[in-house]
């Protein structure tokens, strides 16, 4: 079982009568990369901001690093954050910039300033200064500053919002290093479900500050993976006769009284009508499997 590095139990926030965040739950364990996933006002900042002590008045609790309440110093140092962009000098260096802050972290060693400024693509960049770098730029030099302490887990707030598509690509393979190479678990707050998709292993949907879903990546492919879905009460029954007459093996039977069944090859009125020979009371049957989007604006639309 892997270790819990973050845990939230009911956690909950108000401004006046506008509730932010109602009841969350998520787990977050070691070495996920993990999505949260939601529309500008979702409520994902804001889980993000009480997880990194940033606010402190709220409802319910978490747990870090299998610790609930304030941290020590020593698991301060083991969190990096970017939620709100450090406030950069703009006429000092890239190279500057991180060493003032390195300072201030009470690190004096220079090689773990062009260690994480070789990890961010940035040091061709580390003489020129602030004002001079493009956008994307900027937001690498964020990242590297929030892993600056080597830290265990790495809180990124919209890091991939305003970037170009190359730009996009470029950071996520930095968190993928990060991730493999490292053994940094990274939560990645975003409303680009399918940007996330490609890198992340595990994913939380939240809209309007309450959860819709926690789930992991093989769990989602099969959610909007192509497929045949059968609405039945029998499901067990149906399964049966699924596996054993038409000799389908990939198929999965879910919660939700029904049958997917990923096979490319099966006729849908064949299996429906061998089905109704047997007994079997189908509720409805048809092809099945969406975009990541269109699954995420479904979740939404449930509420």
């Amino acid at each position: 079982m892997r270790e819990i590095i973050l845990k939230t139990n009911r956690l909950s926030k108000s401004y006046g009568s506008v509730k932010a965040l109602d009841s969350v739950d998520m787990t977050v364990y070691q070495g996920d990369i993990y999505g949260l996933i939601g529309r500008n006002g979702a409520g994902k900042t804001t889980i993000l901001k009480i997880v990194s002590g940033l606010i402190a008045s709220y409802k319910g609790n978490f747990s870090l690093f299998s610790k609930t309440g304030e941290l020590t110093e020593y698991d301060k140092k083991r969190l990096g954050c970017l939620i709100e962009n450090p406030a950069f000098f703009m006429n000092l260096t890239v190279f500057e910039n991180l060493k003032y802050y390195a300072i201030q972290k009470g690190m004096a060693d220079k090689k773990q300033i062009n260690h994480v400024l070789e990890l961010l693509n940035l040091t061709e960049q580390k003489k020129k200064k602030y004002k001079q770098l493009s956008f994307g730029m900027k937001q690498r030099l964020g990242i590297a500053f929030a892993i600056l302490d080597n830290p265990d887990l790495l809180i990124l707030d919209e890091p991939i919002n305003g970037i170009d598509p190359t730009g996009i690509s470029k950071l996520r393979n930095i968190f993928e290093k990060l991730n493999r190479e490292y053994g940094t678990t990274i939560i990645i707050s975003s409303h680009i479900l399918s940007e996330l998709y490609v890198c992340a292993n595990r994913f939380l949907f939240i809209d309007k500050g309450r959860v819709l879903k926690e789930i992991s990546k093989e769990e989602l492919m099969a959610e909007i993976r192509r497929c045949i879905v059968i609405k039945t009460e029998d499901v067990r029954q149906a399964a049966v006769l699924i596996e054993k007459t038409k000799g389908i093996s990939d198929y999965h039977v879910t919660g939700y009284n029904e049958i997917k069944i990923y096979d490319d090859r099966i006729d849908m009125n064949g299996l429906a009508k061998m089905l109704l020979i047997n007994n079997i009371r189908i509720n409805g049957i048809y092809e099945g499997g969406i975009s990541v989007e269109d699954y995420f604006i479904s979740l939404v639309e449930g509420l």
